[in-house]
């Protein structure tokens, strides 16, 4: 006779199977057109121009200066990451 635990273990690892067999199933299927969508080089400018206004913004707004953090300047210009 086969107990309740081992019956739940089955149940289990067929939902899995079935999972990961349809997802599988589904990209041969429908295979994505852009899997990585990124956007256009105007609005990768726009968003750095709308970071650095908020940034130099929040810098602004900045009211506590601690003086280990007085003497540090960051400029934004230098991240082109950001």
């Amino acid at each position: 006779m086969v107990s309740n635990f081992a019956i739940i273990i089955i149940v289990l690892a067929c939902a899995l199977t079935s999972v990961s067999l349809a997802a599988g199933i589904f990209t041969v299927v429908n295979p994505a057109q852009d899997i990585l969508w990124t956007p256009s080089l105007e609005q990768q400018k726009y968003m750095r121009e709308v970071r650095i206004r908020h940034f130099r913004l929040l810098l602004g707004q900045r009211t506590v200066r601690s003086d280990n953090f007085s003497r540090a300047t960051v400029d934004i210009e230098d991240h082109a990451g950001l």
